[in-house]
């Protein structure tokens, strides 16, 4: 559904009789798309362009639009010509607007393996279910989210920045997704809790980069900024110092939100095999071969979500991904501490109550890949807290005396992004780029060249420690690149989360390869 402006935006959402009166509402003025599900066969996105123009539409240039308000200027001309039979107009058409509209035919269902059991794994199994598609699910561990997905408890809310760049632009529809899509999975045992999140500088500069962020203009059920008197009402405990309150943000479980997504997703038909260990992956005639110890598995399509294992494998090896181990602390409820409401984020994060305990951390170490216990990280989740909130009462109050911890290694890219999409052809890259070189005959090449990829295979990988946040939007959208519909977010958006981007950035420049 294309809406041409804000403007537009407020007409529907305040029609309230309107059938998608309500998807106005919750679209929340943003910029781009968002998606919403009807149901397990059927999405509606949202897409609110760039002050109406006409050349916004060069975007949907093999799109298809469902749904159309009063076509009757410019911007809904050009509209028009993306629509196709069977779509919905809600006003009057003008005679001469009429184009000739060809049927969208069913993209047809694929044979589709994954591999990893974690956020990604598991929030893409069900977007492909949910088209159509057979899937077959292979796991290393026992259970799901038993990687860095298995924390008690995550944080859910966006990771911005004060430019309109690619994670701002990312991070708000998925983390406004995440919600809808925590939410859609209640039925199951989950535990979560919307509770909001308030983030706070613990130093002079966390303090600068809030009030840089808070200098950009966000929709309110984003953030708002929130003075200490506020913070000290919506935390239910003394902060006594102001910052961002993120209204829909809170709390969920990541091990028990990946089980939910693969109960859903079994409901549709998804095949599940854990204690799986894949030695090596081959290319076959017609797809791709997992070698286990127990015997080889063929499969036509193939989804690499191995989380720190990504690495591992011979194709995926020169991913520019490097691993961050994190142990989060956890600290029984006790004092003062039950009297917190929201999820806190200063120096580290603290969670309110769950089950008599609260989740505090995380450690950030660099390139260790062990998941032992250490006292050391466990004091320093600690200093975390009595640095952000010094001199608090509720403070004295945690308590990491019973070494209880838990710790996962997250996967993180040079730019803070996730990897989602086709496996680049390393070798062939390296190959193709020792030929040409690099200098402006080796840019105007790759400008022109689609950089080599392994046929069939894929990565989704790098979620870093927001995956909660972005990992079921981009499922969302790597679904809809296996199955030839368009993705909600915006190409450039797609675009950043190429994997082969970082050697595209610098062949496209003709710089070298280091």
């Amino acid at each position: 559904m294309l809406l041409k402006d804000e403007a537009e935006l407020n007409a529907l959402a305040n029609d309230t009789g309107h059938p998608l009166s309500r998807f106005a509402v919750a679209a929340s003025h943003i910029k781009g798309g968002q998606r919403f599900h009807l149901d397990d066969n059927a999405w509606l996105d949202f897409y609110l362009c760039e002050q109406g123009k006409a050349a916004t539409l060069e975007a949907f240039d093999k799109a298809s639009v469902d749904v159309l308000i009063s076509p009757s200027g410019p911007f809904e001309h050009a509209a028009l010509k993306l629509l196709h039979q069977g779509s919905l107009l809600i006003g009057d058409t003008k005679p001469d607007m009429q184009a000739t509209l060809a049927v969208k035919l069913a993209f047809s269902a694929k044979d589709i393996s994954i591999v990893g059991a974690g956020v990604a794994g598991a929030s893409l199994a069900l977007s492909l279910l949910r088209r159509g598609h057979k899937v077959r699910l292979y796991c290393a561990d026992s259970a799901p989210g038993m990687g860095a997905s298995g924390n008690r408890q995550g944080a859910i809310y966006p990771l911005l920045t004060p430019e309109a760049c690619h994670l701002t632009r990312l991070f708000v529809p998925a983390f406004l997704y995440a919600k809808r899509f925590v939410e859609s999975l209640a039925h199951h045992p989950l535990p979560f809790d919307f509770c909001g999140v308030l983030q706070t500088g613990h130093d002079e500069r966390a303090a600068e980069r809030i009030e840089k962020l808070l200098g950009k203009t966000w929709p309110k059920e984003v953030a708002v900024r929130v003075d200490a008197n506020e913070a000290n009402h919506i935390a239910g405990v003394a902060i006594d110092r102001g910052g961002i309150f993120y209204p829909h943000g809170g709390w969920v479980s990541p091990a028990k939100l990946c089980e939910a997504a693969i109960e859903e997703a079994k409901t549709l038909g998804l095949k599940c095999h854990f204690n799986v260990n894949i030695s090596a992956i081959e290319q076959t005639f017609d797809g791709w071969r997992l070698c286990t110890p127990a015997g080889n598995i063929d499969t036509k399509e193939l989804v690499l979500a191995t989380g720190h294992r990504i690495t591992d494998l011979t194709q995926t090896r020169a991913l520019q991904l490097a691993p961050f181990r994190g142990q989060v602390s956890h600290v029984p409820t006790q004092g003062k501490l039950g009297e917190l409401k929201t999820v806190l984020c200063a120096h580290g994060y603290f969670t309110p109550t769950d089950d008599g305990s609260h989740c505090m951390g995380a450690s950030y170490v660099r390139g260790d890949t062990s998941v032992e216990y250490r006292e050391q990280e466990q004091q320093e989740n600690l200093h975390k807290m009595q640095e952000s909130y010094p001199g608090k009462d509720w403070v004295k109050d945690l308590d990491i005396g019973g070494q209880s911890a838990r710790a996962g290694i997250r996967m993180v890219s040079r730019d803070h992004l996730p990897m989602a999409g086709a496996a680049p052809d390393v070798a062939a890259i390296l190959t193709q780029y020792q030929t040409v070189g690099h200098g402006p005959k080796g840019a105007e090449y790759w400008q022109n060249q689609a950089a080599p990829v392994h046929p069939g295979l894929y990565i989704f990988s790098g979620l870093g420690s927001r995956g909660l946040s972005s990992g079921p939007l981009i499922a969302e959208c790597l679904a809809d690149s296996l199955s030839g519909t368009i993705p909600v977010l915006e190409r450039d958006v797609m675009d950043a989360l190429n994997p082969n981007r970082m050697w595209l950035r610098k062949l496209k420049k003709g710089k070298a390869l280091d």
